[in-house]
């Protein structure tokens, strides 16, 4: 008569609901709060691509591609990046003043004469998807 009885049976089995409940209760609250951080950088990522977009505004457009060429002529990663972050101010500025055309043809060109630069190419990928 040493066994278990009916009532530590029922009581190891709600143990057992209740570690999965938890678990499950754990496993969304860390979905939410990944959730917030991502929504937190996106916010952080537009405010400051608003403060870059505002910075490039009053400039001339062909300074501002020529010193995009220059970013990509360094051939060092932080060029890429600094040419990369250009561009995609660049098609965001486009896209607001209804020159999505000229930014399209402007691209393309760079495109070809940069073709041979693959880690550039990669941090651009998205940017020359649909015009």
């Amino acid at each position: 008569m040493g066994g278990p009885t009916q009532e530590t049976l029922r009581t190891l089995s709600d143990l057992r609901i209740r570690a999965v409940d938890i678990r499950k209760e754990r496993k969304a609250a860390e979905a939410v709060r990944r959730e917030a951080e991502r929504l937190q950088r996106k916010r952080k990522e537009r405010e400051a691509q608003r403060v870059r977009l505002e910075a490039l505004r009053p400039r001339s457009e062909d300074v501002v591609w020529q010193e995009l060429e220059d970013e990509i002529n360094t051939r060092h990663y932080s060029g890429y990046d600094c040419a990369a972050t250009l561009l995609f101010d660049l098609k965001a500025l486009a896209e607001e003043n209804g020159t999505k055309a000229r930014f399209s043809t402007r691209l393309d060109a760079l495109l070809l004469r940069h073709s041979g630069k693959k880690q550039f190419l990669k941090r651009i990928t998205g940017l020359y998807g649909p015009k």
